[in-house]
């Protein structure tokens, strides 16, 4: 595989991890919007979630996103 299937298989991953963690932190955000504040279980809960759900799947859209624009490294054979 050469640089540019690297290159580009790399960006493609970059891509869907980016979509995933997008769209898992906008439904807690959604979630969150909505219950916070209903009972103190429920925030509890949501709090927790924060954790769990919410700041992983912010790292995932951000990694993604450095996946995509970062630039690429060069491979040891190539000048």
């Amino acid at each position: 595989m050469n640089s540019k299937e690297k290159r580009s298989n790399k960006k493609g991953k970059g891509i869907i991890q980016s979509i995933i963690g997008f769209v898992i932190a906008n439904g807690y955000m959604a979630v969150f919007g909505m219950y916070f504040g209903t009972s103190k279980a429920v925030e509890l809960l949501l709090l927790l979630n924060l954790f769990l759900v919410f700041l992983p799947a912010l790292f995932c859209f951000v990694f993604g996103m450095v996946e995509i624009f970062a630039p690429g490294e060069l491979d040891e054979d190539e000048d």
